[in-house]
C-alpha cells in the first residue's frame, strides 16, 4: 500500500502531545490506513510574541496540479532526482511550501513537502 501512514493516535492525543490548541481536529480517531486525499491531523507551529504556538487541523495531502481535470491524476510520490524536471511535480516544486515529517514506531522518517 504504496503512500499511506499511520496516525494511531486520537485528537485528544496529539492535542496533549504537541501541547497545541484546536477545534477543527476533534472528530479525528486513529486510522491504521491513511490513505492520499484522506484527511489526517496536522500540527501547524508558528512564533506569535516570542512565544511558540501549535494549532492542531485536518488536512488532506497529495499533489492536485492546476492543470489537472478533475478525477485526473493525483500523484502522490515523486523520486528526488528528477522532482525539479519533471513537468507533472517542477510548478509545486519550485513554490516555497511546508515541510511535514512523518515518523513511525519503528524510526522510519518520511517528509512531505506541501503549499
Amino acid at each position: 500500500m504504496c503512500g499511506r501512514f499511520v496516525v494511531p493516535s486520537s485528537a485528544d492525543e496529539l492535542l496533549s502531545v504537541f501541547d497545541a490548541t484546536g477545534d477543527n481536529a476533534t472528530d479525528w480517531q486513529p486510522s491504521y490506513s491513511v490513505a492520499p486525499t484522506d484527511p489526517a491531523p496536522i500540527v501547524g507551529e508558528w512564533n506569535h510574541d516570542e512565544t511558540v504556538q501549535r494549532d492542531l487541523d485536518l488536512a488532506s495531502w497529495g499533489l492536485k496540479p492546476g492543470w489537472a481535470k478533475p478525477g485526473g491524476p493525483a500523484p502522490i510520490n515523486a523520486r528526488l532526482e528528477s522532482v525539479a524536471s519533471n513537468g507533472m511535480f517542477r510548478s509545486a516544486f519550485a513554490c516555497p511550501g511546508r515541510l511535514l515529517r512523518v515518523a513511525t514506531e519503528a524510526g522510519v522518517h518520511g517528509s512531505f513537502v506541501t503549499n
